[in-house]
C-alpha cells in the first residue's frame, strides 16, 4: 500500500499534573530527518524513546514537531534567588558606593543585582512516571493520526499513478499499431527517391542490394524490443504499487527505466504520429516522477 511522505497528525493526553498536545508534520525527504524535533526540557528523558518510535513508524520524511504542555498546578521549573550570593554581592556594592561616595539608594542596588543572571538559580522537579507515560502516549496518538493521513494521501496518489501508467500503456499500444504503417511509408519514400534519381547516365538499381539496405535500415529502427520492455516496466510498476509495503524509491527506479525506453522510441520513431505519441508518454511519465518523489 502506497503512503505519502506528506501528512499531519495531532495527539493529546492528560496526567494529573499536566495536559500534553503533540502536533507532527512531515514533508518529503530522502531519509528520516528529525532536525525539527524539539522536546521540552522537562521531558528530555523521553527523547530516545520518541525518536525510536518515529524511526519505526515513519521510515522517511522530514519531521516538524510542536509540543504544548499545560500544567494544572505549579510548573516543575521554577526560579529562586541564590541568597548567599545575593547578600554578598549587595554588601560589596554598598561598600563600593560608600567608598566612592555615590548617591545611590539600596532599592537601586537591589534592582541592578536582580538583573544579573548569576544571582538566580533554577529549580526543577524530577520527571514523574505518569508524566512520562502521558508524554509518550500523546506522541503515539500523533503518530497514529499522521500515518492515517499519509495513508489516505497515498491512496489518492496511487489512483493517479495507475491512471498515468494505464495511459502510457494505451499510448504504447498506439505506437505498436503504427509500426507497419511506418515501414510502408519508409519503403514508398525510398522508392520515390530512387525514381527521381533514375536517368540514362546512371547505372541501373540493384534490387537485391536495395532490398538488403532497406532491411538493414528497418532493423536499425525496429522498436519491438523497446515496446516490449516498456510494457514490462509498466506492469512491474503496477505490481509494485500493489505490494503490501510502500516502496517509493523502487517506483522511482522503475520510472527511470520507463523513461529510457520512451526516449529510445522517440529517437527511432522516424514517423510524425509516433513522435507525437512519444511526447504524450513523456508528459505522463513526468507526472509519475513528480508523484513518486512524495511516496514513502
Amino acid at each position: 500500500m502506497l503512503q505519502s511522505m506528506t501528512g499531519f497528525g495531532r495527539g493529546e493526553a492528560s496526567a494529573p499534573t499536566c495536559s500534553i498536545t503533540v502536533e507532527l508534520r512531515t514533508v518529503n525527504s530522502k531519509g528520516l530527518d528529525l532536525v525539527g524535533l524539539r522536546i521540552p526540557t522537562h521531558f528530555k528523558a523521553c527523547e530516545v524513546e520518541v525518536r525510536n518510535l518515529l524511526a519505526m513508524r515513519l521510515e522517511r520524511g522530514k519531521v516538524e514537531c510542536n509540543v504544548q504542555v499545560q500544567w494544572k498546578g505549579a510548573s516543575p521549573e521554577s526560579l529562586g534567588v541564590n541568597d548567599a550570593l545575593f547578600a554578598a554581592s549587595l554588601l560589596q556594592l554598598q561598600t563600593t558606593v560608600n567608598e566612592v561616595q555615590l548617591n545611590c539608594s539600596d532599592d537601586t542596588l537591589v534592582a541592578a543585582l536582580l538583573r544579573q543572571p548569576e544571582v538566580w538559580r533554577s529549580e526543577e522537579k524530577p520527571l514523574q512516571d505518569e508524566e512520562k507515560r502521558t508524554f509518550t502516549l500523546a506522541f503515539e496518538r500523533a503518530v497514529d493520526a499522521l500515518v492515517a493521513c499519509r495513508t489516505q494521501e497515498g491512496q489518492a496518489t496511487e489512483r493517479d499513478l495507475r491512471l498515468q501508467v494505464d495511459t502510457i500503456l494505451a499510448l504504447r499500444n498506439d505506437v505498436d499499431g503504427l509500426k507497419d504503417e511506418r515501414i510502408t511509408l519508409m519503403r514508398e519514400g525510398i522508392v520515390r527517391a530512387i525514381a527521381q534519381l533514375a536517368g540514362p547516365n546512371l547505372p541501373p538499381v540493384d534490387d537485391a542490394r536495395l532490398a538488403q539496405e532497406f532491411a538493414f535500415h528497418i532493423e536499425r529502427l525496429d522498436v519491438n524490443e523497446e515496446l516490449q520492455r516498456l510494457e514490462q516496466h509498466c506492469r512491474y510498476f503496477i505490481e509494485t504499487l500493489e505490494s503490501h509495503e510502500s516502496q517509493g524509491r523502487k517506483l522511482g527506479f522503475i520510472a527511470q527505466e520507463m523513461g529510457r525506453e520512451i526516449n529510445t522510441l522517440g529517437s527511432k520513431a522516424n514517423h510524425v504520429g509516433m513522435q507525437r505519441l512519444v511526447v504524450q508518454m513523456k508528459d505522463h511519465l513526468e507526472k509519475i516522477k513528480e508523484q513518486v518523489l512524495n511516496a514513502l
